[in-house]
């Protein structure tokens, strides 16, 4: 699998323990503030690395 997605196995295993205490609520706060985060780069003249920090920061809330 992280050959399909060009990343490095050791990252993958890493992430693998930490997805698993991810439920469908968080999972959801997390892909809502990334898309807001996506739409704003797209449509505003934001810092994107500011918009990233700020839907960081959502995440962690």
């Amino acid at each position: 699998m992280a050959s399909d997605f060009s990343a490095n196995p050791y990252v993958l295993r890493k992430l693998a323990s930490s997805a698993k205490g991810v439920d469908k609520k968080k999972l959801k706060r997390i892909n809502d503030a990334l898309l807001r985060a996506d739409l704003q780069m797209k449509t505003t003249s934001v810092n994107p690395w500011l918009l990233v920090e700020a839907a960081l920061v959502g995440i962690g809330k």
